[in-house]
């Protein structure tokens, strides 16, 4: 159960896997959609990390394409970013 004040700012969530939620805030000036993303050890097997950036990718396309996207994850593994237009 939330407290009502975080229940009036919870706009929602899903969850994509057991590493990757998608949270939507709803803030004063604007709505606010989080991509939480708990990335795999580098010790993960090829098709894990498929799987992992299959549903990254999921979740990314959830949000509008004309707000900002920023996806907190390691900076090492950017082929996902350079491989989707506009970012």
């Amino acid at each position: 159960m939330l407290s009502s004040s975080i229940d009036k700012v919870l706009g929602g969530y899903e969850p994509i896997s057991d590493r990757l939620i998608v949270v939507r805030l709803n803030a004063k000036r604007r709505n606010i959609i989080l991509i939480q993303v708990y990335e795999p050890p580098t010790a993960a097997t090829k098709e894990f990390m498929e799987r992992f950036y299959q549903d990254l990718s999921r979740a990314v396309k959830q949000v509008p394409g004309y707000k900002l996207q920023i996806v907190p994850f390691d900076v090492r593994r950017l082929s996902l970013m350079n491989q989707r237009p506009g970012f």
